[in-house]
């Protein structure tokens, strides 16, 4: 059995088999973007008594996926522009630091933390003792993208400083929940009172496992509304009233200065990472995200 790879660290495509170290090996920086380099190795493959339409298909898929990786566009962009080819950036680097962290931390991790600040949703869960989705940004890094982050860092000190600035509100705000939480679990009249309303709303039934803890993650959460679908929804809005009327306003005041530092800091945060991927897009000519180009046959 031919397996077939794109070796993103080499540039190079492997095709190995199960009996043998190397069958064949292609650089990709050798094709570049010529289409009548990738033709005459599409070829050679197919010319190799190993070769089957698999393996063909494979090659065909990991061509593609070199494709995005070195340049931000698929394969068709590359090498089927005929006479108008793309402008194709060399600057790789700073390409993986534009998709892979940058837009990453601005679009994707700051924008759902900001999304969650404003609605003061901090998805503090009993379980893993932290937020969910308010997250050090450094923890929020793909695995495979790790390598490209501390690269980024190491040439931008000063946003890895802001980075780092972050994940300590982050860490100060999971802090002060599981401060709020603690008082909950060990206030014995907020016991007492969940225990009544239980019996209550069940009757004569124990209450389930962990209903405690839920109920003051909940609570934590200063949850108003729980999903439709939620088994606790009507319980959680018939009773939620008489739960808040327990509280501990210092540390709850605390947890809301916290949330709002945090959300005055994603904004700028969001912002400066912003500018620093116009600044790049324009001092080395790279989209601000992967171009898919698209070739209409003439008639």
């Amino acid at each position: 059995m031919i397996k077939t790879t794109f070796n993103p660290k080499e540039l190079t495509i492997n095709f190995d088999d199960t009996e043998q170290d190397n069958l064949y090996e292609i650089d990709m920086e050798e094709i570049n973007t010529n289409p009548e380099e990738l033709l005459d190795y599409i070829f050679q493959i197919a010319g190799k008594n190993w070769c089957t339409p698999e393996v063909l298909k494979d090659f065909i898929n990991c061509i593609e996926n070199a494709c995005q990786k070195m340049y931000g566009i698929n394969a068709q962009g590359v090498y089927c522009h005929h006479k108008n080819p793309p402008k194709i950036s060399k600057h790789r680097r700073i390409q993986s630091w534009i998709y892979k962290i940058i837009n990453e931390v601005k679009m994707i991790i700051l924008s759902k933390e900001i999304s969650c600040l404003k609605n003061k949703n901090w998805t503090w869960r009993y379980i893993i003792q932290e937020c969910e989705d308010i997250m050090p940004i450094k923890e929020s890094i793909k695995f495979e993208m790790c390598p490209i982050y501390e690269d980024f860092c190491i040439e931008n000190k000063e946003i890895e400083k802001l980075f780092s600035q972050h994940d300590g509100i982050v860490k100060d705000l999971n802090k002060a929940i599981s401060e709020f939480y603690d008082c909950l679990l060990k206030s014995n009249p907020f016991q007492e009172k969940l225990t009544e309303i239980y019996h209550l709303w069940y009757k004569e039934q124990q209450p389930y496992e962990n209903y405690y803890k839920r109920m003051i993650e909940n609570r934590v959460n200063f949850i108003e509304e729980l999903p439709i679908n939620h088994s606790d929804k009507e319980f959680w809005n018939k009773f939620k009233d008489e739960l808040k009327q327990y509280t501990f306003s210092e540390i709850e005041t605390k947890i809301f200065d916290i949330g709002n530092n945090l959300l005055e800091f994603d904004i700028i945060l969001s912002k400066i990472l912003k500018d620093l991927r116009t600044k790049l897009c324009v001092k080395y000519d790279i989209p601000a995200a992967p171009v898919t180009f698209t070739h209409y046959p003439q008639h």
